[in-house]
């Protein structure tokens, strides 16, 4: 999920980044514990952005910012700086 160009020397990761992996549910539940060390998301969602959003929004609270694609204008880029897991017990 993460490429050499992500980490430092110190091995901190600085970055995670995927593309037509999974759902952003689970993508957040993969890089839930590298963004709450630091690290900033970036996830390349088509044209479904909205309802990945929505659906992930149930089990997590997000911190992003939807930038438009250069590479597709129906696809977005989502960067996400912050990931909490919503405790369905609470």
């Amino acid at each position: 999920m993460t490429d050499r160009w992500d980490e430092e020397k110190d091995g901190h990761i600085k970055g995670v980044s995927a593309r037509a992996l999974a759902d952003l549910d689970v993508l957040c539940c993969f890089s839930q514990l590298f963004v709450s060390g630091g690290a900033q998301a970036f996830f390349h969602k088509g044209r479904e952005s909205r309802s990945e959003i929505v659906k992930a929004s149930h089990a997590c609270h997000l911190d992003l910012v939807e930038d438009k694609s250069l590479i597709d204008p129906q696809s977005v880029i989502l960067e996400i700086s912050e990931i909490h897991r919503i405790d369905p017990f609470d």
